[in-house]
């Protein structure tokens, strides 16, 4: 399976999954990592409710991207 395959794979679970994934990741980084402060949990969990209640208030990636660069000219 390739990168962009798990990527897409990832991108059609539900948010709740998703979010599940990152914390799994973030806690099997490796030796020496600094574990995920709580206070960074709430404000995932926060956005996530937030993505669930109201899918449509956000910009996809590439719209946000491009709003960025173009205020940096």
């Amino acid at each position: 399976m390739t990168k962009s395959q798990i990527e897409a794979q990832i991108l059609g679970l539900p948010p709740e999954e998703r979010y599940q994934l990152a914390e799994f990741l973030l806690e099997n980084l490796g030796e020496g990592q600094q574990p995920v402060p709580s206070w960074h949990r709430q404000v995932l969990t926060k956005r996530l409710k937030a993505e669930d209640e109201n899918p449509e208030a956000g910009s996809p990636w590439p719209e946000a991207k491009a709003r960025i660069l173009d205020s940096l000219h």
